[in-house]
């Protein structure tokens, strides 16, 4: 047996903002033993820090936590208030019986979806679930526009759908109506000339009818002064 204890550098609390969720493609999880309990995870290289629910924090007896004047931001650039942040023990997949101290930021339920626990880039390279330098990832030699100009009428028009696409839900999936969010009376009239442009287009269709599913649309600043809308439908998963 190698016995030993690693201690996770920790990020500094300062105002500086820290991205979680920056990959979604896929759901990669593992189950850990965090502080001798068994935790699900997701493993998101796109994030920079560690998020654990407080429905998971309290369900494994943890309950010593500090203040945190970290800021998260979601995939859709919406803001995750951060509760406080505590340190658990999770061992090594590589080193029997070796722990590593690691840093979680605690958030509310409603914010993170309640089975998941969130470990970001750094913390998987510390255990060892992935390599620091993969020999999988290769140099790609052409240009981006080499790659415009090939595959030019992929990039051209809306990119809808021929036929209509069907969602198949679990059995157990449980309708969620989030309340919407408030819109800056500055944004409303830009808001609204975005979805008359997107009805327009065929991309939605207004319904005034009662619907059981609903999540809210969260405006994001471009770095060209204009306006992206998110739905935020990551409350629903």
């Amino acid at each position: 047996m190698h016995a030993c204890n690693v201690v996770e550098s920790e990020t500094e609390d300062n105002d500086d903002k820290f991205y979680v969720f920056s990959v979604n493609e896929s759901e990669w999880r593992k189950t850990l033993y965090v502080n001798d309990s068994l935790v699900s995870v997701k493993v998101d290289t796109g994030a920079e820090v560690n998020v654990i629910p407080k429905s998971v924090l309290k369900s494994i007896g943890q309950r010593e936590a500090t203040k945190s004047k970290l800021s998260l931001v979601g995939f859709t650039g919406h803001k995750i208030p951060v509760i406080g942040k505590t340190v658990l023990k999770v061992p090594r997949a590589d080193i029997s019986d070796c722990t590593v101290t690691v840093t979680f930021y605690i958030v509310d339920d409603e914010y993170l979806a309640s089975d998941i626990t969130l470990l970001g880039l750094h913390t998987t390279r510390e255990l060892q679930i992935v390599d620091s330098e993969p020999d999988w990832v290769f140099e790609v030699s052409e240009s981006v526009d080499s790659i415009l100009e090939e595959f030019e009428s992929v990039f051209q028009g809306l990119g809808k759908f021929r036929e209509p696409v069907k969602l198949h839900l679990k059995s157990t999936a449980i309708p969620k109506a989030v309340p919407p969010r408030s819109v800056p009376h500055s944004k409303k009239a830009s808001l609204k000339a975005m979805l008359d442009s997107l009805v327009s287009q065929g991309v939605i269709v207004p319904d005034s009818e009662f619907l059981e599913w609903l999540c809210p649309l969260v405006l994001f600043g471009k770095p060209d002064g204009s306006t992206r809308i998110y739905s935020v439908l990551i409350l629903h998963i």
